[in-house]
């Protein structure tokens, strides 16, 4: 963490000497102040990156809560024994003008199939909405067609 805050010294440091509204940046300061910057980024990244298990032997439990290519779980593949069971759903990524006061998960059915959806604000103004279907109601549906006729689906 020293790291961190000694490369972020560093950057306010070199951006306190240029003044943008009295002055203007040779090549050799936007250099510095670009380098300075692009440190600073590069600590912060590596602090958050996952420690490798072998670094947790003090630990008595470890929770692997890094994703689906866990350094954890492929670290101790010998003990999780991890398996993958592939599923056939499909699904879409929206956002929406339609600001959710926390997080909320849908249940639809259709006469295509069953739809689930999960939304939730990111700002004042919108929130992520994320629609989802086993492959086959999603076909059904015709989500997996594109429109030719310039319309996007859902503004006919």
């Amino acid at each position: 963490m020293s790291s961190i805050i000694a490369a972020e010294e560093t950057w306010q440091a070199t951006a306190r000497t240029w003044n943008p509204k009295t002055e203007t940046l040779d090549r050799e300061q936007l250099e510095k102040l670009q380098l300075a910057k692009l440190r600073y980024q590069c600590e912060w990244a590596a602090a958050r990156s996952p420690s490798p298990p072998c670094d947790l032997t003090w630990a008595d439990s470890i929770s692997g809560a890094d994703g689906a290519s866990s350094t954890v779980r492929a670290a101790r593949a010998a003990d999780f024994v991890p398996s993958l069971e592939r599923r056939f759903c499909k699904y879409m990524w929206l956002g929406t003008d339609v600001v959710f006061d926390a997080f909320k998960f849908f249940i639809h059915e259709t006469p295509h199939g069953v739809f689930q959806a999960h939304g939730y604000p990111y700002s004042d103004r919108m929130s992520t909405f994320i629609v989802e279907a086993h492959e086959a109601v999603w076909r059904r549906a015709g989500l997996d067609r594109r429109l030719t006729d310039g319309h996007v689906l859902g503004r006919r």
